[in-house]
């Protein structure tokens, strides 16, 4: 049996309408989040359309939680938001050995980027990186430009709100 997490995965951007019930299902069924704060369950298909409609008219991201997720990776749902260009940020917590992570992906990405991080889901960079840096040949204003370079390489973007686009209607024998 793998070790439980706590984590939290926040989703944008634009779905397509025919995925949503595939969502919906993932959220309940398979995944069986919460939304946006612990104890607060998705219970049924209704509840769960109920919370990202709420989303929606508030042009937000969805969050869903688990404090007790296997493996601390919801892949299942992250591989449903690479299929559908949701970006997403995931945030795992850690303990004992494993150190707390963020993970994400955005659509033209190629794969998903994961680092180690504080557990509120701030980016951690290892001494020797930085040690390298400012040990390296160059002036002091490079070492600034490659430490904010660093920085923009690991720190994920903000999610956008989610949206569902509308479903396009198709011409007659189309």
């Amino acid at each position: 049996m793998s070790d439980r997490f706590a984590v939290s995965i926040e989703i944008g951007g634009v779905l397509p309408q025919e995925a949503l019930d595939e969502l919906i299902d993932l959220v309940v069924g398979e995944v069986g989040l919460g939304r946006e704060q612990w104890g607060s369950y998705c219970e049924d298909s209704e509840e769960a359309m109920g919370y990202i409609r709420g989303c929606i008219e508030a042009g937000k991201s969805l969050v869903f939680v688990d404090d007790q997720l296997a493996g601390g990776e919801f892949d299942e749902l992250e591989e449903f938001c690479w299929t559908h260009g949701l970006m997403f940020l995931a945030n795992c917590s850690g303990k004992y050995e494993a150190p707390a992570n963020i993970r994400w992906w955005k659509p033209r990405m190629e794969e998903i980027v994961e680092c180690v991080s504080t557990p509120e889901g701030e980016p951690v960079f290892p001494a020797s990186e930085i040690l390298e840096i400012l040990n390296a040949e160059g002036t002091d204003n490079w070492r600034v430009e490659a430490v904010r370079e660093l920085i923009r390489e690991n720190k994920p973007p903000e999610v956008p709100p989610f949206e569902i686009a509308e479903a396009t209607a198709q011409a007659p024998g189309a």
